[in-house]
């Protein structure tokens, strides 16, 4: 069986979208159903205990080994068993990976394994590194003493281009179908109503042009752009969303999937649907 893998940057949500998709996964309405029980549990069942607190789950812990976690779908429509795998590769790792520009053979051997791909950005992120703008820099760099700011940092939507290169070129093509990739918005709730209206799709194209514009001219892969919010608000920073939530003592039901189609966009509240329209591709 090809792997579903879910992978991103640093801070792009992997943690928190893989627990309301445990949880989503015994939903009604839903597209994917669990096979089975994952190997290990206890891991995704703490995840969920955070989400059920009205938190989020803390980030990876730098000082662990990372570990695989892999847990088995299926798609009741066709029948088609699926593993959605977590590489033990965090974030931190990628990004070391994309700015020397080579991935070790262990994670290379993982994307040729895989057909589909489950591409994380979070909104808002404060790892998220912009373009600079150079006019300003220069200005400020006449103006300020001393030695200028660090200016090395690679801009996340460059890395996130050289990630999709990688995919490009390692991701398997079965029996003539290109592989897929869901390129998911995460934290969709954080922007204002004006910026949820537009898409995401309009979102990537003002946020990150260079990624937009790579996007569109992929013809290898057959990409799809989701926003995702994995509970309808944020009980971190809305204190009325999360004494709501708390009072109604369950997650089942909440947060929702956007996606445009036909210059339309569509809101669906299974949280499974980028996962099954990657299982689903033809």
């Amino acid at each position: 069986m090809n792997p579903v893998l879910l992978i991103g940057l640093p801070d792009s949500g992997k943690t928190n979208f893989l627990a309301r998709t445990w949880i989503a996964l015994t939903e009604k309405g839903c597209a994917v159903k669990p096979h089975g029980t994952p190997d290990d549990i206890t891991y995704v069942e703490s995840l969920v205990l955070h989400l059920l607190q009205g938190q989020f789950a803390p980030r990876s812990n730098q000082n662990e080994e990372p570990r695989p976690f892999v847990l088995e779908v299926t798609d009741p429509s066709s029948g088609k068993v699926m593993p959605l795998m977590v590489p033990d590769v965090r974030g931190e790792l990628w990004k070391a990976a994309v700015l020397n520009s080579e991935l070790p053979k262990e994670w290379m051997d993982r994307l040729h394994s895989s057909n589909a791909v489950l591409l994380l950005l979070r909104v808002h992120s404060q790892d998220v590194v912009k373009p600079l703008d150079w006019v300003a820099t220069k200005r400020s760099m006449e103006h300020q003493p001393g030695e200028p700011a660090d200016a090395t940092d690679t801009p996340t939507q460059v890395m996130l281009c050289e990630l999709l290169r990688f995919l490009e070129i390692a991701l398997a093509r079965k029996n003539g179908v290109a592989p897929r990739v869901a390129v998911l918005v995460t934290a969709w709730d954080l922007l204002s109503p004006e910026e949820q209206e537009e898409g995401p799709e309009r979102y990537i194209r003002q946020q990150f042009p260079m990624l937009a514009g790579r996007l569109r001219d992929i013809t290898r892969l057959e990409i799809g752009v989701f926003g995702v919010s994995i509970l309808g608000g944020d009980p971190a920073e809305d204190l009325l969303f999360k004494e709501e939530f708390l009072a109604s003592n369950s997650i089942q039901g909440r947060g929702y999937i956007v996606q445009q189609a036909n210059d339309e966009l569509q809101y669906s509240q299974d949280l499974t649907s980028p996962l099954a329209w990657c299982i689903r591709a033809k």
